[in-house]
């Protein structure tokens, strides 16, 4: 049964989505149809993983028999793993999330909602398990469309904010499926195992690296780097933070993990691409000191978090650009950090505003009074995006560090300084609110659920237990998910 865990943690929610529209109106029969899925699913995922990394290595799955290039490929090995892991933990927790959270309708119409939560949940698997690029662009545009769906949920504005992510969403899957085009036509494959042992010996044709070149920037145009990010903050903006607790914590780290993937796995990452880094380089730049910037100008919360997204993204591509194995393990490090972070602020937000029926930032004051917990994890969240010690955002930034003091990038180094510092300034503004700042008109009661408290604070405890052991998730943990790749110990 174990040997069909590949596919198996793909076919679930999928399974799930096709019985939950069955129950109509019956929410909360929906919603606990959900969170059996996405539990069942974590256990598979949990299970593969440890097998992955401590046990019988990279596991081959081939879809019906058939092997590549005939067949559909799934490979896991450890950096897919790894993401797997966090998709599908980000997935549990958005579910228990979801038991107690009410939104205006029509977030809570019917159980489709449910429903297109679990297909972006499986399409987000499928992009990270697949062994073929063309099967990937296939589950890229399957959680683009749920992913439409979803942050649309909340109608009004957010259903011109999608549209228009729409509209650039398709440019950027344009963009991917036109690259592959050119890499199918110079090789025959879109294998991945078959494409790393032709490519090094094609990386002067130019088609190969016009595709290379379309493919990163469809990627970029959907992992929102900067200045290509125009709408993400509209988005974010105007859709339920329920549901962004889900997408921002894991929907364009995932574009992150295709980055990892094709540029370190697939092409030899060593060879021809010199004209690609400066250029991920100072677009990480821009996405750092633009986005920081942007989110000390917002006045609601929630487009302060889009705009800190797009800040802290600049952080991960930049890794990546150092093209380093100490930097790429920085990078790595910080997608997990900054998908924790971001996924549980969102909840926070999701909370404040289901309580107080507000997102405006000087309706946030005095706060932790009525939400003392909430208030404490989002205290626990800030602090690891700042960057300071001992929380688990301190770690990933630290490698990232030494990743641009080993290039002799200094202009790097003062950037990121100077990112984390603007970071600092908007998310202590939020904290003054919260603790020291009275509200001028007294409050009801307006406890938290239990069950949206609790992702909340296993997210921030997370943070600290990351943080205090860096160290054993470095070495047992990232560092083996670069097997396989141009940095392989």
């Amino acid at each position: 049964m174990t040997a069909h865990f590949p596919v198996l943690i793909i076919l679930l929610p999928f399974f799930g989505a096709f019985l939950t529209p069955l129950f109509g109106d019956r929410v909360k029969l929906a919603k606990f149809l959900t969170l059996g899925v996405q539990t069942l699913g974590l256990w598979m995922t949990v299970v593969l993983f440890h097998s992955v990394l401590f046990g019988s290595g990279t596991v081959h799955y081939h879809l019906g028999g058939w092997l590549p290039p005939w067949g559909i490929e799934y490979v896991i090995d450890p950096l897919a793993a790894g993401f797997l892991l966090l998709i599908n933990v980000s997935a549990f927790l958005t579910s228990i999330y979801l038991l107690a959270y009410r939104d205006r309708p029509p977030f809570e119409a019917n159980a489709v909602f449910y429903a297109l939560f679990l297909i972006l949940n499986a399409g987000l698997l499928g992009m990270v398990a697949t062994g073929d690029l063309f099967n990937f662009y296939v589950f890229l545009e399957i959680s683009a469309l749920s992913g439409y769906g979803l942050l649309s949920s909340s109608g009004n504005y957010s259903v011109l904010a999608v549209f228009r992510y729409l509209l650039v969403g398709t440019i950027g899957a344009s963009f991917y499926l036109l690259g592959l085009g050119y890499i199918y036509a110079s090789t025959g494959t879109l294998n991945m195992a078959d494409l790393s042992q032709m490519l090094p010996t094609l990386m002067e044709s130019r088609s190969i690296l016009l595709g290379l070149g379309m493919i990163v920037t469809g990627l970029a145009i959907k992992t929102a780097l900067f200045p290509l990010h125009g709408w993400m903050p509209d988005t974010y903006t105007y859709a339920s933070p329920a549901i962004l607790g889900f997408i921002a914590a894991v929907m364009t780290k995932v574009g992150g993990y295709a980055l990892i993937r094709i540029l370190f796995f697939i092409f030899p990452a060593h060879e021809g691409l010199d004209i690609l880094w400066p250029i991920l380089e100072y677009a990480s730049w821009g996405a750092i000191l633009i986005g920081s910037s942007m989110a000390i100008a917002q006045t609601d919360l929630r487009r302060m978090l889009a705009y800190s997204s797009v800040a802290q993204l600049g952080y991960i591509v930049l890794g990546i650009a150092f093209n380093s194995p100490i930097a790429l393990i920085g990078a790595l490090f910080h997608v997990l950090v900054h998908a924790l972070m971001k996924g549980s602020l969102f909840f926070i937000a999701g909370g404040i505003g289901m309580k107080f029926g507000t997102y405006e930032l000087k309706e946030l004051k005095g706060i932790h009074k009525y939400l003392p917990w909430t208030s404490a994890a989002f205290v626990i969240c800030s602090l690891s995006m700042m960057g300071l010690p001992p929380m688990a955002g301190f770690f990933s930034k630290w490698y990232l560090l030494l990743g641009a003091f080993e290039a002799g990038n200094y202009l790097s180094i003062a950037i990121m300084l100077l990112g984390s510092l603007l970071t600092a300034i908007y998310l202590f503004r939020l904290i003054e609110l919260f603790y020291f700042s009275e509200t001028r008109q007294p409050r009801t009661e307006a406890h938290l659920p239990r069950t949206m408290v609790f992702p909340i604070l296993v997210i921030a405890l997370l943070l600290i237990g990351i943080g205090l052991f860096n160290q054993t998730l470095v070495f047992e943990g990232l560092q083996p998910m670069l097997n396989g790749g141009v940095f392989a110990p």
